[in-house]
């Protein structure tokens, strides 16, 4: 998946609002899979979410101590979002290639024994014992029946752990913290330096009075629709409204 361009970089600019631009812009392409990968079967769109997910992950770790106290607790919720989501991508690959191996293995046995059989007007069932895999046929299946279930489980996780997110106000404490900037030792008081709190409108910050942030309409690789967190409440279906009153960036 191709990363979503960071518009706005300046090398005249400081080193944390350049940071800021970069970790919005990263939360908005992340905040962009929903609601499409509230669909259990679009495979592609979760595995995208789970880079979307790592990249935000990785700025913040290097970026949080350039922001507000939210920003580092933030890397935690991230990194088990994206540990999730790679837990449900290893089940979709696990799964695709247990099905590959023991459809193999049957077509493989189908064929022997239809060559021994050649000639005979039926094949009777007492010929599979001869069936070179078919001691293995059991072992994979249960295993192919196991991963399976288990991402049903873990889809499920992801649902709630979505819904708990939107209730937490990730994406609007996210973005309020970005826009803080911790005192300075020299200073010798608690006040923050610099720009200190970024407030609506304030170096493209898409915060407005209700606290969201807004991803804009595009997408980051196939068009699915952008989704805002807005700090509320979860709607039925696990997916973040889209706050109009915030500026997309």
């Amino acid at each position: 998946m191709k990363a979503r361009k960071v518009k706005g970089l300046d090398p005249r600019a400081s080193v944390a609002d350049n940071f800021e631009r970069v970790v919005r812009t990263r939360t908005i392409e992340l905040l962009s899979f929903m609601p499409a990968a509230a669909d259990a079967n679009n495979v592609t769109v979760l595995h995208d979410m789970r880079i979307a997910a790592k990249r935000l992950r990785y700025i913040l770790e290097v970026a949080h101590p350039c922001f507000g106290p939210y920003a580092g607790a933030a890397v935690k919720r991230i990194k088990e979002l994206q540990d999730l989501l790679g837990d449900i991508h290893d089940c979709d690959v696990g799964a695709e290639r247990l099905q590959d191996h023991l459809d193999d293995l049957i077509s493989e046995d189908a064929l022997a024994l239809a060559l021994a059989g050649e000639g005979l007007e039926d094949l009777r069932p007492e010929a599979l014992r001869v069936a070179r895999h078919g001691k293995a046929y059991g072992g994979v299946a249960a295993l192919l029946v196991h991963t399976r279930a288990r991402r049903r489980v873990l889809f499920a996780r992801f649902e709630r752990s979505w819904i708990e997110l939107e209730r937490e106000g990730f994406a609007a404490r996210l973005e309020f913290a970005i826009g803080e900037r911790p005192a300075r030792e020299t200073d010798g008081d608690s006040s923050a330096s610099g720009r200190g709190v970024a407030s609506a409108g304030e170096s493209g910050s898409p915060i407005g009075d209700g606290g969201a942030l807004a991803a804009d309409s595009g997408s980051p690789g196939d068009g699915h629709g952008a989704v805002a967190g807005d700090g509320g409440s979860p709607v039925a279906d696990g997916t973040i409204r889209a706050n109009a009153e915030g500026g997309a960036v």
